[in-house]
């Protein structure tokens, strides 16, 4: 089985009631900061395809060098077999000391899905 992923770096992230998102802030590729080292308000949400359907655990994690590391795991289920489903990385206080990419790893039951989606974080020319 091949869990694909894609994901949207954002400085928040709401949930309405009747389970749509809201992104605030939604990084596009490339992050520009006027002076390193800076702390930013980083969450994602992780949109994850091809799923079957049951119980399942996952690990999500925010990494990447000179970065302090986000981290969720949990429990969930998923009803449809191969429903697309959205996961949300609570945002959180993230320092970084140096120009990065930014990556999101994952791991459902015993699969891993890797890194192939960044944020590239430079200093801002002066």
């Amino acid at each position: 089985m091949t869990i694909d992923f894609d994901a949207l770096f954002c400085e928040d992230i709401r949930q309405e009631a009747n389970g749509k998102f809201i992104l605030v802030g939604v990084f596009a590729g490339s992050l520009l900061l006027a002076s390193l080292p800076a702390t930013i308000r980083l969450g994602a949400l992780v949109r994850i395809w091809n799923l079957p359907a049951g119980a399942h655990q996952m690990s999500l994690r925010i990494f990447g060098e000179h970065l302090t590391e986000v981290k969720i795991d949990g429990d969930f289920e998923n009803t449809i077999d191969n429903e697309t489903i959205a996961l949300a990385i609570p945002p959180a206080a993230i320092q970084i000391g140096a120009p990065t990419a930014i990556m999101i790893e994952g791991k459902i039951d015993d699969i891993t899905f890797s890194a192939r989606h960044y944020l590239s974080v430079q200093k801002q020319p002066a």
